[in-house]
Formats: C-alpha cells, sequence, structure tokens
C-alpha cells in the first residue's frame, strides 16, 4: 500500500466489502475455510493500522454494529485491540480469563496508540451506541 498509496476512500470501500466477507461468514466463520478468514482478518488489520487512526472509527463503528446484530467473530475485536495495542498485549480466544481482565486493564492504562481527541471520539461513539441499545429496549 506505500507503493499504490490508496485513497481513503478506496480503503474504506475495501473495509466494507471485507467486513460483509468477515460477518457473512457467521460468527465461527473459520470453521469453514480457515485460511480464507484468515486472510480476510489480516487485511482488515493492515487497512486499519495503515496510516491509523484514519480507519479507526470506521472499524470500531462496524465492531459495534455488528455485535449488535450478532455477526461480528469475538477474534476481529481480538485483533481490533491487538492492533490497538500495536501487538505489545496478544489477546485471544486461548487467553486465561484471569489474565485477559489483568491485560485489558493494562492495556486501558498504557495505550498510546491514540490521541486524547480520538478517545474522546471513540468513547462517544460508544457511548451513542450503548444509548441507543437502551431505547431500544422498551
Amino acid at each position: 500500500m506505500n507503493r499504490t498509496k490508496p485513497k481513503i476512500s478506496e480503503r474504506s470501500h475495501l473495509i466494507s466489502h471485507i467486513w460483509r466477507a468477515i460477518t457473512a461468514r457467521g460468527l465461527n466463520p473459520g470453521d469453514s475455510n480457515p485460511m480464507v478468514h484468515e486472510i480476510y482478518r489480516s487485511h482488515l488489520k493492515i487497512l486499519l493500522l495503515y496510516e491509523f487512526p484514519q480507519h479507526y472509527g470506521e472499524v470500531l463503528n462496524y465492531l459495534l454494529e455488528g455485535t449488535e446484530k450478532q455477526i461480528a467473530p469475538l477474534e476481529i475485536w481480538y485483533d481490533f485491540f491487538n492492533a490497538l495495542s500495536r501487538d505489545s498485549i496478544r489477546f485471544g480466544s486461548d487467553m486465561d480469563p484471569f489474565v485477559r481482565k489483568k491485560e485489558l486493564k493494562r492495556f486501558s492504562m498504557e495505550i498510546d496508540t491514540l490521541r486524547h481527541d480520538e478517545v474522546s471520539n471513540g468513547l462517544l461513539l460508544n457511548l451513542c451506541h450503548c444509548f441507543e441499545e437502551v431505547l431500544n429496549i422498551d
């Protein structure tokens, strides 16, 4: 990507296609064809990190909406946190729950990949999403 320098709109378009491919495969997409699923995951992570944080909010929004619709595989959340931590923490489904909780706490205290305004925007997006969920409960 450094050689071709795709436009932000082209990368967003590709992210949306990758997201649709990931979620179309269900919550356990690696069961049917693990190699293809790993390629999608890898490409999504590369796009998230390319000229970071340009696609941070976009990917976070896909994850939140996908979680709400119960179509976002948990491992994509792990990939998202691993990317944000620059792989200093390796979250995964095989991680002991106690260790995962400890590492999430450390992650929240040590994250330095985002500026204050980006963290604020991410929190605002989460807050809006949660508020929308509360309103839909009725």
